[in-house]
Order: C-alpha cells, then sequence, then structure tokens
C-alpha cells in the first residue's frame, strides 16, 4: 500500500513539473528579433552592391519602396545573426544605408538552398520570398 501511494506521488510531481515547465515555455517563448531599418528622412542613399557591380538610390520615392520591400509584413524572427556576413550563402546583395552628415548601417539579402533570407549581422535572420528577392536585385540594373 504504502509502494503504491509512492508511485501515485511520483506520478503527480512528475506531472506538476511538467505543467510549469510548459507554463515558462509557454510565456516565454524565447527571444525574438525585429528587422531594425533606419527611417528614410534620415538617409541620405542606399547603396546595393554584387560582387563588383554597385547602384545606388538616392531618390526618396525609390528609397521608400527598397525599404518597404525590406520591411515586408512583421519581419521577427528567432534566427540569430552571430556574424559580420552571411556564411555558405549565394547571390548575395550587401545594402549599405549611408546617413544624412555621417554613418553607415549594412545588412545582406541573400539566397541559401533555395530559399532567400535578410539578414542584419548581430541580430535576425528573416526570410523573404522569392519574388521580395527579385524586386531588391531589380535595384541593381
Amino acid at each position: 500500500m504504502k509502494r503504491k501511494k509512492t508511485i501515485w506521488a511520483a506520478v503527480w510531481a512528475a506531472l506538476l513539473l511538467a505543467v510549469f515547465a510548459a507554463t515558462v515555455l509557454w510565456i516565454n517563448p524565447g527571444r525574438r528579433y525585429t528587422l531594425n531599418l533606419p527611417a528614410p528622412e534620415k538617409l541620405e542613399s542606399i547603396v546595393l552592391s554584387q560582387g563588383e557591380q554597385s547602384s545606388t538610390v538616392s531618390s526618396r520615392d525609390r528609397m521608400n519602396t527598397l525599404l518597404n520591400i525590406l520591411t515586408g509584413p512583421g519581419r521577427t524572427t528567432k534566427g540569430e545573426s552571430i556574424q559580420d556576413s552571411p556564411v555558405n550563402a549565394e547571390n548575395i546583395f550587401q545594402i549599405d544605408f549611408h546617413f544624412i552628415g555621417q554613418g553607415v548601417s549594412t545588412l545582406f539579402v541573400y539566397e541559401r538552398k533555395g530559399k532567400f533570407y535578410i539578414e542584419q549581422p548581430y541580430n535576425g535572420i528573416y526570410t523573404i520570398s522569392a519574388g521580395e528577392f527579385d524586386s531588391i536585385g531589380e535595384y541593381m540594373k
């Protein structure tokens, strides 16, 4: 009889521990990263480069359109970027945001294994569609 009570106590303790762990994970699902892009009015230009080619966007309308493509619908991720630049990537576009006065901020848009990404160094890695990737590539022409 005493052994049966001990088994039931262990089962209840395990069940309570599982409920507690599930609650903690539900409340705190892990760190999420948000793509941080500059405000268009703070930019002097946006320079896109791929290999030896580069293109400068300085028109307000074109900068706004490019920023809207990059912003996309609620770009958040759990994928952390821990590099200065992407690793094992193809078709890499480097995008440099040149601020009015001084300063540059960089992010990368690239393809990896048939999927497309935006990587903001030391922030996050965000998925994008093939259409968005192609739209960004149009700025190189």
